[in-house]
């Protein structure tokens, strides 16, 4: 996938939105084809949840049962491909070298919501990317956002929408209304990425690294969105 030089972040990670760079379905970095799909949301819960307790919240059922294992998702969706006639080419180092390569994507890419509302939506009645895409993102809805990822979002609109009130939830809730285009590069960065690569891309895409690049750049949103692309593609694993 790669970032606004020439496209967004959003266009990167699927067929998000025209303005943004960081969620385009299919990519291409030097070591070969990657396609991935990513969507994202907002939290509705304290902003002091972590990572890990997002993870236990969403594992465990009010009973104790556990209904989330992200050691399956991968495999589930190997079979998502299969049950919704998704064409061979487009998935990303073939059927046959999939699942490792996405088990690696997921360790060292992927946060935990991700594969949290993956393992929720990729399903037969999700076929249509857009059904599957406002599944993941309403997902987010119900979910909370890490220390790492608040901090990032704060940064962000310091850097590129300062004194803007509304912004913080305006790049992390998801509308239902407005539909998947309406997500955007802060979005996918926020929600959908590890913790180490959240941590590097509000060290090196927010504040004076990005204000300072000048108008030839173009705007403050695009130059993040061309910033935290390269970081996010730089992390992806090779086919095996």
């Amino acid at each position: 996938m790669t970032m606004f030089r020439s496209r967004s972040f959003v266009c990167l990670f699927a067929v998000w939105s025209s303005v943004v760079v960081l969620a385009g379905v299919a990519s291409c970095t030097s070591n070969g084809s990657v396609a991935i799909d990513d969507e994202a949301g907002t939290s509705t819960r304290d902003a002091s949840t972590t990572d890990s307790a997002v993870k236990k919240d969403a594992s465990t059922a009010a009973d104790g049962a556990v209904v989330f294992d992200p050691t399956k998702v991968c495999a589930q969706e190997l079979a998502y491909f299969t049950t919704c006639n998704v064409d061979p080419k487009d998935v990303t180092c073939t059927a046959a070298k999939f699942e490792p390569w996405c088990k690696d994507s997921q360790e060292k890419v992927d946060s935990e919501q991700r594969a949290i509302a993956r393992a929720k939506c990729l399903v037969a009645a999700n076929c249509d990317p857009a059904l599957k895409n406002a599944c993941i993102y309403s997902t987010y809805n119900t979910l909370a956002l890490s220390t790492a990822q608040q901090k990032l979002v704060a940064d962000y609109c310091q850097t590129c929408e300062p004194g803007v009130a509304t912004c913080a939830a305006a790049h992390t809730v998801y509308d239902p209304a407005a539909g998947p285009k309406s997500v955007d590069d802060l979005y996918i960065a926020a929600w959908e990425l590890a913790t180490p690569l959240v941590n590097a891309i509000d060290q090196k895409c927010t504040g004076a690294a990005i204000a300072d690049a000048g108008a030839d750049a173009g705007t403050c949103a695009r130059r993040f969105a061309t910033c935290a692309a390269d970081i996010y593609i730089d992390a992806l694993p090779n086919c095996p």
